[in-house]
């Protein structure tokens, strides 16, 4: 994915481009910059190491040019999602399931390591997020979700549906990596990308009527 404008403050960019993005006016945000707040937050929550980042990320700035929020997205398209570990057949195939409806990899996309450093950040963060992965196209979102970021897509209005518990067995070195994280009662979730944008442009409407 090339670099691209979002809104003022908001990025989303190529780990392998990213010195092309540009933010908050003038300010250049670098890829150390996002994928720092990912691992300081990791680490200090959880005693996780992150050793590999998504091939995508995007990013919330503050006017100073500081990375206040991000997290990392993969589409289903390009290649295997980490979540598949967790899962008995490809997340298309599972989303249909629940759908009943024709499901393609090119409409899912997956988010992880939705981090922020305030109280507060990560709702409205994902909000845009959310816009964003309609604008380029994507109809569900599928996640690897803490009870911490269940209440997160609860309290901003994205419904998500449970597919599976997140069990570190089937992952190929069983968590070792990840610290407490697995304490925190992650699920496979996912939820429609297009719905939550369609109740979003309700509730503008209607707050303007």
């Amino acid at each position: 994915m090339q670099g691209l404008d979002v809104t003022p403050g908001i990025g989303i960019g190529s780990m392998s481009n990213f010195n092309r993005l540009q933010v908050s006016g003038s300010q250049t945000i670098g890829p150390q910059s996002v994928c720092g707040l990912i691992e300081n937050v990791y680490d200090r929550v959880y005693g996780a190491a992150i050793e590999s980042h998504y091939p995508d990320i995007c990013f919330r700035a503050n006017e100073a040019g500081r990375v206040v929020a991000a997290a990392g997205i993969r589409r289903a398209s390009d290649g295997p999602l980490y979540l598949e570990h967790y899962l008995d057949a490809p997340i298309e195939d599972v989303i249909q399931r629940y759908t009943d409806e024709a499901v393609h990899r090119s409409e899912i996309v997956e988010i992880g390591n939705l981090v922020s450093d305030q109280t507060g950040q990560c709702r409205s963060f994902f909000k845009l997020l959310c816009l964003e992965l309609h604008a380029l196209g994507f109809r569900y979102a599928v996640a690897t979700a803490t009870r911490p970021l269940r209440r997160i897509f609860q309290y901003s209005g994205f419904e998500s549906r449970f597919l599976a518990v997140a069990d570190p067995a089937r992952l190929p070195d069983v968590g070792a990596q990840w610290g407490s994280y697995y304490a925190a009662d992650p699920h496979v979730v996912f939820g429609s990308v297009t719905d939550f944008h369609s109740r979003l442009e309700r509730r503008s409407r209607e707050g303007a009527a």
